[in-house]
């Protein structure tokens, strides 16, 4: 059809039609604008980290700001490493924080997973921070009895699973050892007063909020203990890499007057920030503006943990 038979046609037609065919024209073009706009926006991502007054939380926040504008990244507060595996198996987060033993007890709890991760790298170490009442005289991880009884935090945290990776390591020796799901402040309040908790296990990045500020207050009460167990240290994963390394907690790191908490030497996990290899693979272009604000954020990261 010409142009001038066009024109006589849209000069035939009534003015209301033609203004509809207007108002029409503008809603569609408005629409696959607003469509295109939508496109270029930065993708979501969901990452599953720990309480809101942790290291992982605080580390997830740090990412978050360093994304912001490429990758629009929401940081979940969760119950720690098996909450997070679990949720990014289920869909409910793109990402997670998780402790590198985390792995093992999760393929135990779930044989049937077909979860599929990838590492985007370690972010810290984690230490085991082990924290008696002083009048039990444990001295040492090594030395707790079956007559002792250990707060390990609750079913799925990373300190459960530290303590179930130790009796996967050496049954004899810790299996026998007591344990209440308990953490937090009524764990420490029940460690002080030591009749029916002794020692809590508590696994962190060194300067953590609740050793720092919570622990010490009860000083005159509690201290912390070595637990630079030699078979822990040498337990391997299937792959045989090294589940757990030798560190220390130094002098200093929590001060307190009384010199109770002075250095010990203990074992570490690795926290390992891992992402949905689906969500990897459908957004590589996002994936690479998130490890790179993963980059960005790793000194303030390690400046919270003193690494």
């Amino acid at each position: 059809m010409q142009l001038s038979e066009l024109k006589a046609k849209w000069d035939a037609l009534q003015p209301r039609t033609r203004t509809s065919i207007l108002v029409g024209g503008v809603a569609i073009v408005a629409l696959l604008a607003g469509h295109c706009t939508a496109n270029a926006a930065p993708k979501d991502m969901r990452i599953c980290t720990g309480g809101e007054s942790g290291n992982y939380f605080f580390a997830g926040s740090h990412i978050a700001a360093q994304a912001k504008g490429s990758v629009n990244v929401d940081v979940v507060s969760t119950r720690g490493s098996m909450d997070n595996l679990e949720r990014i198996e289920k869909g409910e987060c793109n990402a997670g924080i998780v402790q590198s033993d985390a792995f093992l007890a999760y393929q135990r709890a779930y044989p049937k997973s077909t979860l599929k991760l990838e590492r985007s790298g370690v972010l810290y170490n984690e230490l085991v921070h082990l924290i008696c009442n002083r009048s039990a005289k444990v001295g040492k991880i090594t030395k707790l009895t079956p007559q002792n009884v250990v707060a390990v935090g609750r079913n799925g945290s990373g300190s459960a699973v530290t303590w179930d990776g130790f009796i996967s390591v050496d049954q004899k020796r810790y299996k026998p050892v007591q344990t209440v799901p308990l953490d937090g402040e009524r764990a420490l309040a029940k460690v002080a007063d030591g009749t029916e908790v002794q020692c809590m296990l508590f696994t962190a990045g060194l300067n953590t909020p609740f050793v720092k500020d919570t622990v010490t207050a009860y000083k005159d009460r509690v201290e912390l203990v070595p637990t630079d167990d030699r078979d822990i240290k040498d337990a391997k994963d299937p792959k045989g890499n090294p589940l757990y390394s030798y560190d220390a907690i130094p002098s200093g790191m929590y001060p307190v007057n009384g010199g109770l908490f002075n250095g010990v030497d203990t074992i570490s996990v690795k926290a390992l920030l891992v992402v949905s290899s689906d969500w990897a693979d459908q957004n590589d272009r996002e994936y690479n503006k998130f490890l790179e604000a993963v980059r960005k954020a790793l000194p303030a990261i390690k400046q919270r943990v003193g690494q």
